[in-house]
């Protein structure tokens, strides 16, 4: 079960991109995207290998952080 939070997080990089790819925002975005996709994965990846109530902190932190600012990025981003 903890694994699933490494794959989901995972599978959100490539989800980010979709908006540059279709053509509804811009580079700022894709880069902004991609970097906090990968912050995420980092802390997913943690909680994935120390399972410890620190990295469940760490995991819950870095997703409160990363569904916001990735909300903003796409409002800035719009072309």
């Amino acid at each position: 079960m903890i694994w699933q939070s490494l794959a989901f997080s995972l599978a959100l990089i490539p989800l980010n991109l979709i908006p540059t790819i279709v053509g509804e925002s811009g580079l700022v975005y894709s880069v902004a995207a991609l970097i906090l996709g990968l912050i995420f994965f980092y802390c997913s990846a943690g909680f994935a290998f120390r399972r410890s109530n620190v990295a469940a902190r760490h995991l819950l932190t870095g997703s409160i952080v990363y569904l916001p600012t990735v909300f903003i990025q796409v409002m800035l981003g719009k072309k």
